[in-house]
């Protein structure tokens, strides 16, 4: 069993901190998963990368993960605010758009004729922040991962691939007159291409990945002596075999909360 844990967003004293502490005292640190800061994937996703068994220079076929589909190449695509500035341009978080089912559909729905079926197009809604996209055109691409423009300037994560920049620019304008956006105060005004590509590797048989702190304090729960828990952060992935520190060791067990502010 492998548990990947991203405490982001986590409140200082989550209630599985002292689970963790007690995890990490009998628990062997493995090598570290720490990217370039300029990878286009998180240490999250680098860390996943490795556990499919593929090289860190690879793009990552996240979407395609997601959907489990070894037929064709997918993609994430991911409506979000850019906000532009003076002086540059930056991705808002998707939580401050507050986008309802209704309007997410009404949005995907629109993107229809820009991108028909009958020239190859396989469109799923997942969520109202996420959806995916299939064409052949997608496999191969190395694009940057949406955690990695975020609350931060898009310029340096912007794709290099003038298909990507032609299909967001189409639907940028198809939406500037939207009635769900002259609705709104905050309005969706763009996309983000992410995780794209054809299934590679192959995936762990046992994975969890906690969404909150509820789920993430039921995981540690579960955990047993051998398995591998990951935490992970901005800068990097610490992970830990339960159980694998050697009983001479015990009193000098890690303390969860410099692991935590280590991430």
């Amino acid at each position: 069993m492998h548990c990947l844990i991203a405490p982001a967003g986590a409140s200082p004293q989550p209630a599985w901190m002292h689970p963790l502490d007690a995890l990490l005292a009998r628990a062997a640190e493995l090598p570290p998963c720490a990217p370039d800061p300029l990878d286009l994937h998180t240490p999250a996703e680098r860390w996943l990368g490795r556990l499919h068994g593929l090289p860190d220079s690879a793009a990552l076929p996240l979407a395609a993960w997601r959907l489990q589909d070894r037929s064709r190449p997918w993609a994430f695509v991911s409506p979000l605010h850019l906000r532009v500035q003076a002086t540059q341009v930056s991705a808002l978080p998707q939580s401050l758009l507050a986008l309802t089912d209704a309007e997410s559909r009404a949005l995907f729905d629109a993107l229809a004729p820009l991108f028909p079926a009958d020239e190859g197009w396989e469109w799923q809604w997942l969520s109202p922040l996420t959806w995916a996209a299939s064409h052949a055109e997608l496999d191969g691409l190395a694009l940057a991962s949406l955690e990695r423009a975020v609350d931060r300037p898009v310029t340096p994560w912007l794709p290099q691939e003038r298909r990507i920049r032609r299909w967001t620019n189409e639907a940028q304008m198809l939406w500037h007159t939207h009635p769900v956006n002259a609705a709104r105060e905050l309005a969706v005004n763009s996309i983000w291409w992410w995780g794209a590509g054809r299934f590679a590797g192959e995936p762990p048989t046992q994975l969890q990945q906690p969404l909150d702190e509820a789920q993430a304090a039921e995981a540690m729960a579960s955990l047993q002596r051998g398995d591998v828990l990951a935490l992970a952060g901005e800068r990097q992935v610490r992970s830990f075999q339960l159980g694998g520190r050697p009983w001479w060791k015990l009193g000098r067990g890690l303390r969860a909360a410099d692991v935590l502010g280590s991430l």
